[in-house]
């Protein structure tokens, strides 16, 4: 056998590609996409990795950028200038600088203080606040959008899931029936030839109603990881399907739309387009400013003479073709539509919050309901279990109590879904902070 020899570079080498090995496997172990995720961590992921949060977060830097440019604008501007011409001859005011040269250099510094400007700054500087409040409740809008996708979608694949054990189960029990039943049938000539075969269309029908589950568990699965804004080869395992105690909401305060972000959002474009008038009024008025400026000019340098001069400017409008006085009416516009906005929105919501809560305790109700029949259609089946295995029930009695059985768990299962979607929209619209049930 012979032996390789290794140098020290290449030990090296091979030490830092297995200890990167273990670290990218651990990494991948560690990742929350390859755990068992209950709703609140697929929430977390969304709010995390979700592009329309992304756009809205820039949105906000945006506006903040645009807040501190305004809290700028009333204070002073310094700005300095240099430049050098070639003449082509010397005008007399500039002799004393440059005497006879046609070379002029000129450097200068100046300061500019806005003392009166009829409420445009104060005005300006309010705009931007309420801009930017706005668009953080257009964010909080839209979180609540990704977050009750999410539970929606999270709903749906715990039903899905749900629903193929269901499917599963009850071909799993047509089969054992048709096993059964055909070995009875070459012994006995019983049950009959038409009995096997509706039992055998009855596992048909089972098999494809499995596979069909099947499928949508994988397009729920596809749906969740879309409304997360994660890879779409991501591998995910979702939380059991348990109802929380806490699941279930009481009946006060269900119609309060006082936090719910789009009529927040709304108030706040309100505020901004009352200031847009006062901006718009604010032409109307003259704009004061202090103005100082020093400097040097010179042909050669170091310069002996600085130039330096303070004032105060005024610019005041006296005609400007009714310019002015249509922008105040399209700003005071903009406040009515928006005004309107909002009184449109609060009744859309109100229509929605009303039909999401009737929603609510109606499946409630279907819940409590379903329960009910869930436990007699499982005492029937086994009261027809035990009759078929005395041989005073036939085999289509027992199926038909398998259907009504199955048919029970989808209905407290789908129950169960609607109940959920309807919680998760009442709390889109009221704003309230999402939970983890």
């Amino acid at each position: 056998m012979l032996k390789q020899n290794r140098s020290p570079a290449s030990l090296l080498l091979l030490v830092s590609l297995q200890l990167f090995s273990f670290l990218t496997y651990a990494r991948t172990e560690e990742t929350p996409l390859n755990k068992q995720l209950a709703l609140a961590d697929c929430i977390q992921l969304a709010l995390e990795n979700n592009l329309k949060l992304t756009v809205y977060r820039n949105r906000m830097s945006q506006k903040e950028e645009a807040r501190a440019i305004a809290r700028a604008g009333g204070l002073a501007d310094l700005n300095v200038s240099a430049s050098y011409n070639r003449l082509s001859h010397v005008p007399q005011m500039k002799q004393r600088f440059i005497g006879n040269s046609l070379d002029d250099y000129q450097a200068k510094a100046w300061l500019k203080q806005p003392l009166y400007a009829g409420g445009r700054i104060n005005a300006a500087e309010d705009e931007s606040l309420y801009a930017l409040n706005a668009t953080m409740r257009a964010y909080d809008e839209t979180r609540n959008e990704v977050v009750f996708a999410v539970k929606a979608a999270y709903y749906r694949l715990l039903f899905a899931g749900e629903v193929i054990i269901v499917k599963r189960d009850l071909l799993e029990r047509l089969q054992s029936y048709l096993s059964v039943a055909q070995e009875l049938n070459r012994r006995t000539k019983l049950p009959r030839e038409e009995t096997l075969l509706r039992i055998r269309a009855q596992v048909s029908n089972a098999r494809q109603e499995y596979i069909s589950a099947e499928k949508g568990k994988s397009i729920a699965r596809k749906m969740l990881i879309l409304s997360m804004g994660i890879k779409d080869d991501a591998k995910i395992v979702i939380a059991g399907n348990d109802i929380p105690d806490d699941e279930l909401m009481g009946e006060a305060s269900v119609f309060d739309l006082k936090f719910n972000a789009e009529l927040m959002r709304l108030d706040e474009e309100i505020r901004r387009a009352e200031s847009l008038v006062g901006i718009a009024k604010s032409a109307r008025y003259p704009l004061v400013n202090l103005q100082l400026s020093y400097g040097y000019e010179w042909a050669k340098f170091p310069p002996e003479q600085d130039d330096w001069a303070a004032g105060i400017t005024m610019d005041m409008p006296l005609w400007d073709w009714n310019k002015t006085k249509g922008r105040i009416k399209q700003a005071q516009s903009h406040v009515d539509e928006t005004r309107n906005l909002k009184a449109l929105a609060e009744s859309q919501l109100s229509y929605e919050m009303e039909s999401a809560y009737l929603n609510y305790w109606s499946n409630i109700e279907r819940i409590r309901m379903a329960k009910e029949g869930l436990q007699d259609a499982q005492k029937s089946l086994l009261l027809f279990e035990k009759r078929y295995r005395g041989s005073t029930a036939t085999s289509l009695e027992l199926l038909d109590a398998e259907q009504s059985y199955l048919q029970a768990r989808l209905n407290y299962l789908q129950a169960v879904l609607d109940m959920r979607l309807a919680k998760a929209e009442i709390e889109r619209i009221t704003g309230k902070p999402y939970e983890s049930q």
